[in-house]
């Protein structure tokens, strides 16, 4: 048999009654409140054209409702809900809103920015005219990526300003 001093086996008692009444029952994740606007990703058991390195098909659409085991969503106000069961979700996201031209703008141009000073970087440690100067009609590599930076944001700028594209936030599945 087992002894323990005095005081401390009420104080396990006590602790031990006080985790069970502190306790409460698991509740599911909820993923998302109804009527957001989510993406998906589920598993696919064979490779797609618009999904060349992964299987996986995206779904997108607003959240009709939610259990402990699926979430229904409906892609588009015609068509009705879809169970997905959440084991089989993947990846969800939620949509940070509407498009907005000025944010595609400049979310765009500053990766345009960053791939054109990449492009003419490596552009020009490889590729130098016979006269010296460098692509972009530069004198120094530096100006030539200083070119290539500005030419890209203002490309991919103008790009994300006629179509702007939905951004998204990931939610952790756990």
């Amino acid at each position: 048999m087992i002894r323990l001093a005095g005081a401390v086996f009420p104080a396990l008692v006590l602790i031990f009654a006080a985790l069970i009444a502190g306790a409460s029952p698991l509740v599911a994740q909820r993923l998302a409140p109804t009527g957001t606007r989510v993406r998906v990703s589920l598993g696919e058991s064979r490779r797609q054209m618009e999904s060349r390195m992964e299987r996986r098909l995206a779904l997108r659409g607003e959240v009709t409702a939610e259990n402990a085991d699926s979430i229904w969503i409906r892609p588009t106000n015609s068509t009705g809900s879809l169970g997905i069961a959440k084991p089989a979700i993947r990846a969800m996201w939620t949509s940070r809103g509407e498009p907005r031209r000025i944010r595609s703008l400049l979310v765009d141009g500053i990766r345009g920015a960053l791939f054109g000073v990449i492009e003419t970087w490596i552009v020009t440690g490889v590729y130098q005219r016979a006269d010296g100067r460098f692509i972009y009609d530069s004198d120094t590599r530096g100006e030539a990526i200083q070119k290539g930076a500005l030419y890209s944001a203002a490309v991919f700028g103008t790009i994300g300003f006629i179509w702007p594209a939905e951004y998204w936030r990931r939610i952790r599945l756990d």
